[in-house]
């Protein structure tokens, strides 16, 4: 005599179901893993990327009032330019304009004046990377998953 379960879920809405816990539960390790911590140095500024990026993001992209709209795409002279008057900067300009309006906007929300200094903008800028970084495992995932299979996506 066989036994039928009338309440279960066929085995295609389980496999969705785990697949969907599997995928929420790595998001949240990735965000955990890479938010814990952000403050590691405690403001000592020990990393020399960190602060050199956040010292330029403070010293070199400002926004002066008055300032004409063409000076702006005048790279030579514009003030929003890391690499203006000639000065060193080896990387690239999005990364530290992100880091800079995501402080500014969190000054202009928060009114906390941590996010005008250096180490609120590290902070940010560390905050910004690691959600940068869960979207690339995100986009691994949707890659791998459209590629080979949902599961493969997952162990990708």
């Amino acid at each position: 005599m066989e036994i039928q379960h009338t309440h279960t879920l066929p085995l295609r809405r389980r496999s969705a179901f785990a697949q969907a816990a599997v995928l929420v539960l790595l998001v949240a390790a990735a965000l955990l893993f890479r938010l814990a911590g952000r403050d590691w140095d405690m403001g000592l500024q020990l990393n020399v990327d960190d602060s050199f990026v956040s010292k330029s993001a403070l010293k070199r992209v400002t926004w002066p009032p008055g300032t004409a709209l063409d000076t702006f795409f005048d790279p030579s002279a514009s003030p929003l330019n890391p690499r203006a008057n000639g000065d060193f900067y080896p990387y690239g300009t999005l990364p530290i304009y992100v880091v800079k309006g995501a402080s500014n906007l969190m000054l202009l929300v928060t009114g906390d004046p941590d996010y005008a200094g250096i180490n609120g903008i590290q902070r940010m800028g560390r905050t910004m990377s690691s959600l940068f970084d869960t979207l690339t495992m995100l986009m691994v995932v949707w890659m791998g998953a459209h590629l080979w299979g949902r599961w493969q996506g997952l162990m990708a």
